[in-house]
């Protein structure tokens, strides 16, 4: 210690502990010269001396000043070592690796600039502690402190460069740092961690793929990650892989863990599960694709393929938001069953509650997919009585699944399973019912539903054979009293199982009244003890002795008196049980006595309210379409209304409409006709429920866009590879002014007079300042329900001016939502409707209010009206943003001219350089600076990233026109 102390002058030991950052610098360059003096003279034991110091005395100091001298010291000394450098990496690196842990920010931002200074000079040398420093990395690439974030993503690149093209990494050593730290959450670390996997793929001499089981299911983990950034990144990694994989991708690429993938079966089915909703197309198709995969390998639990850790992850996503997440589900349950049924049915008690849930699914698809489980589990008695046990539990619990789904679920369960023996089960365990009321409406819903049944289908069709001849000759056997008793008897039977609204029912209904009521009434009336097929078997006398066995074989089978006195006993019970309800609910013996016509009353009335709900369909089907352009000014609004069928959730159902666009300005009269395409929908605010407003544009009957479609070119600009790929956002601040209707002055202010100096306006609260605030709020509100994204809304600086916002919109989308939010915001009378509608608290009456999208209403020392227009890419969102967010404004500032042409009729009367507005003939840019051309927030200068604003637009502006504009001139145009 005493050598390295004799080495260093103190005034050099001193400013190493500065607190100020150039005393360490230069005390660190003194430092520098000193080793390598040392070094070109071989003492190395002295330059261990002194790295001996620099590590005890400042690394590892409690002083947060020396410590960051240690470091920038121990850079210096490698830097001076040069060539021989390697021989003292052991003495150095430890005490820099160490310092990533410090609690102190700065200390380890000084870490991560001194290792990076020692890598550079040593390079492949530092390979021999890469597996430490990459652990170091790993934590400090989610480190609480941006900055150090920032250096360490520096280091992080020099230390991949430095691994690329070294011949002395080990990839079999570095596998399993990566495996153990695949399936962390945070994002920071997951994007670290892909950009290595990436990195290490693309060396010719390192083979990724050939350990891709080892990370594979972490990266299908990060496939469903929140962050969009993380799955693009895991995605383009996976899809990196199958660049190398030659026929059918996807396929080899699951096939090419083996039998070592099989363990990890459940985690990559947790993965993809989630990714086959995912909104990013790709996503879903590699998510589908690679499910479809998985689910068609076989394995064998003897070899790890853990079926309870499959069912679990389909149980899970059996409750997700997404319905094609969870159809996927149920197919793998099903796919389970017919291969491991035995194993399933183990585990059945965990999975049957969550398949019963799935039949209140709200998709149809769900619910018949889970019955085909349930019928596929209950092909054995047991499960089939549980299954039928279990779902009249749920209808009694649940009449609301019981009245929407009951019929749906009873009829399929009778195609999946024996029809017969669904009504058998269902009939026993009702038979067991002790609520009564449950069991009458249960019976009531099967009697609807057993007409669809197979065994009554074929019944069905035979009794439409009795509007044929055949019924003539059955008729002539009714006929003659005392014969044929068990005939009639047999179809008044089947005339009592038919639902009443079947054609079936009318049909021999119809035919039964045809006969006498004389002769009906007394064979109805007689009693007979003999075999009642032997009158049938009349019928096919030849063939009477043939069957005469069997017949009575299966006549004796059935005990007929115990079955009629089980019917009678269940008859009287519920008989029993209506009276005694009929009692509880009239108070006097003279109504209760007229009990059947009260029930009739019911019944009519029932029936009344069906038939109203029936006609009122075909009305409530349909919906209003308002359909909007723009019109001949390039600034009005143009709409009408027409009747559509039925709801619509996209602008390709709807069909194209037409206009005169000679009363628009917009064609001549002798050429008249023009066309609208629907491009966008949005929830009619006005009107309600299922109605719509449809946002079109407007082309001639031959398709080509009319010269006031402005949304044609814009559409192109932004479905431009390079510009969708940047996924522009817009944030749009519409300001706007409210006028007086008769005399066009703005509300608030005396007719042909000021208010007094602008000033206490702005964001102001107050009847005597706030002008108009109910029609503001109203139309905030409306904007809301229609689905438009307004983020916001303001007082402007004029008194009776406001100002709304919408945005963050991506691309298109923002000139749709903007016109719309006008189309929104022009009728005051329909504002008016909507706060009454509303009911707002409000006392102001703004009946007779005018809408300015002036750039100017007032002349004088008053502010104007702009539409300032928020603008980012993906890059420039991105870390290194703000050098983006520069290059782009200077592309602005080379176009000026073009873009204040765009901008707005009467822009030169606002942009004066005054009322916070840069002038119209000079471009200027500032950070905080309202009265710039553009202006970039201390935010966004503070993060190194974020978006702009473009201050120009004036408030009649076209969206279409400036925001591709904008992304034109920023992406895709290329200054020479």
């Amino acid at each position: 210690m005493a050598d390295g102390l004799s080495l260093i002058p103190a005034s050099v030991l001193r400013n190493l502990a500065d607190k100020l950052y150039e005393k360490r610098k230069n005390a660190a360059l003194e430092i520098e010269g000193i080793v390598k003096q040392l070094a070109l003279a071989g003492e190395h034991e002295k330059i261990s001396a002194v790295i001996n110091l620099l590590t005890v005395d400042f690394a590892c100091s409690p002083q947060a000043n020396q410590r960051k001298g240690g470091l920038i010291g121990l850079a210096a000394a490698t830097v001076g070592l040069a060539a021989e450098a390697a021989q003292h990496l052991e003495q150095i690196v430890p005490p820099v690796l160490n310092s990533f842990t410090d609690h102190d920010g700065r200390v380890r931002y000084y870490a991560c600039e001194a290792l990076y200074n020692i890598a550079k000079v040593v390079r492949g040398d530092f390979i021999f502690f890469f597996n430490k420093i990459f652990d170091a990395l790993c934590k400090l690439s989610a480190d609480a402190d941006p900055n150090v974030q920032s250096a360490a993503h520096l280091l992080d690149r020099l230390i991949k460069d430095i691994v690329t093209e070294s011949d002395q990494f080990s990839i079999e050593e570095f596998i399993p740092l990566l495996r153990e730290r695949m399936n962390v959450l945070n994002p920071y670390v997951r994007q670290f961690l892909v950009g290595w996997i990436t990195v290490l793929d693309s060396v010719p001499d390192i083979d990724m793929l050939g350990f891709l089981p080892d990370f594979l299911d972490g990266l299908f983990n990060m496939l469903s990650d929140s962050s969009h950034e993380i799955r693009q990144q895991a995605d383009s990694a996976l899809s990196e892989f199958l660049q190398e994989i030659k026929n059918s991708p996807i396929n080899e690429f699951v096939k090419l863990g083996g039998e070592q993938l099989v363990p990890y079966y459940a985690d990559i089915l947790g993965a993809i599960l989630p990714c086959i909703s995912d909104k990013e197309e790709k996503i879903r198709v590699v998510a589908r694709e690679t499910n479809e995969e998985l689910r068609a390998i076989r394995a064998d639990p003897a070899d790890g393929f853990n079926i309870d850790a499959i069912l679990s992850i389909a149980r899970r996503e059996l409750t997700s938001e997404w319905e094609a997440t969870r159809i996927e589900a149920l197919h793998w349950i099903s796919a389970l069953l017919a291969r491991y049924r035995s194993e399933v049915i183990s585990y059945l008690n965990h999975t049957f509650d969550s398949l019963l849930n799935a039949l209140s699914d709200s998709s149809n698809e769900v619910v018949l997919l889970a019955l085909e489980v349930h019928a596929c589990i209950a092909e054995d008695n047991k499960n089939f009585w549980r299954l039928v046990g279990l779902l009249v539990r749920n209808f009694q619990n649940d009449r609301v699944l019981l009245e929407r789904r009951g019929a749906l679920i009873v009829r399929r369960l009778c195609v999946l399973l024996d029809a017969e023996r669904v009504y058998r089960q269902f009939s026993l365990n009702l038979e067991q019912e002790e609520d009564l009321d449950f069991a009458s409406v249960m019976v009531q819903s099967l009697r609807e539903e057993d007409i669809n049944a197979k065994f009554l289908v074929q019944l069905d069709k035979l009794i439409r054979l009795l509007e044929t001849p055949i019924f003539a000759y059955l008729r002539l056997q009714l006929l003659e009293p005392g014969k044929y008793t068990w005939l009639l008897k047999t179809l008044y039977g089947l005339l009592m199982m038919l639902p009443q609204q079947s054609a079936a029912f009318k049909i021999l209904r119809t035919r039964l009244k045809t006969v006498p009521s004389y002769s009906c009434i007394e064979q109805l009336k007689g009693t007979s003890s003999e075999n009642p097929y032997s009158q049938i078997l009349q019928f096919s006398e030849d063939n009477r002795n043939r069957y005469a066995a069997n017949v009575a074989n299966v006549y004796n089978a059935i005990d007929f008196p115990s079955r009629l006195q089980q019917f009678e006993q269940m008859q009287h019970k519920h008989r029993m049980h209506s009276k005694s309800k009929l009692q509880s609910r009239n108070s006097t013996p003279s109504i209760a006595s007229q009990s059947i016509e009260e029930e009739q009353l019911f019944a009519d009335m029932a029936l009344l309210t069906d038939l109203i709900k029936l006609n009122l369909s075909d009305y409530t089907e349909k919906i209003i379409a308002e359909y909007i352009w723009v019109g001949g000014s390039g600034v009005d609004l143009r709409s009408k209304a027409r009747t559509l069928s039925g709801p619509v959730t996209d602008p390709s159902q709807l069909p194209k409409w037409n206009y005169d666009g000679s009363s628009t300005g917009q064609a001549p009269g002798e050429d008249s006709e023009v066309i609208l395409y629907p491009q966008a929908i949005f929830k009619d605010p006005f009107r309600k429920g299922n109605n719509i407003l449809v946002m079109c544009d407007c082309y001639t009957p031959q398709g080509e866009p009319i010269p006031t479609n402005k949304r044609h070119n814009a559409a192109k600009i932004f479905s431009n590879p390079a510009v969708a790929a940047e996924e522009a956002w817009f944030g749009i601040e519409q300001e706007y002014t409210l006028l007086q209707k008769d005399v066009k002055w703005p509300i608030g202010w005396p007719i042909g007079g000021y208010p007094g100096p602008q000033g206490p306006y702005y964001c102001s609260a107050g009847a005597d300042k706030a002008f108009g605030r109910d029609v503001v709020d109203a139309h905030y509100k409306a904007c809301l329900y229609a689905g438009i994204d307004i983020s916001g809304i303001n007082g402007e600086v004029m008194p009776g001016q406001w100002e709304f916002q919408v945005g963050p919109c991506v691309g298109i989308s923002a000139g749709d939502q903007l016109w719309v939010a006008r189309y929104v915001l022009e009728p005051a009378d329909r504002l008016t409707r909507y706060r009454l509608d509303l009911r707002e608290q409000r006392i102001t009456e703004m009946a007779g209010v005018v809408l300015s999208l002036d750039p100017k209403p007032i002349q004088g020392d008053w502010n104007g009206a702009g539409a300032h227009t928020n603008y980012s890419t993906k890059s420039m969102r991105s870390d290194g943003g703000y050098g983006v967010i520069k290059e782009a404004i200077e592309k602005l500032g080379r176009r000026h001219k073009e873009h204040i042409a765009a901008y707005g009729e009467g822009n030169e009367r606002r942009l004066t350089g005054r009322h916070e507005t840069a002038d119209i003939d000079t471009f200027v840019w500032g950070v905080a600076n309202r009265g710039a051309s553009i202006r970039v927030g201390r935010d966004t200068e503070k993060s190194g990233k974020g978006y702009f604003e473009d201050r120009r637009p004036a408030s009649n502006m076209d969206p279409y026109v400036v925001t591709s504009m904008i992304a034109e001139t920023t992406i895709l145009w290329k200054p020479t």
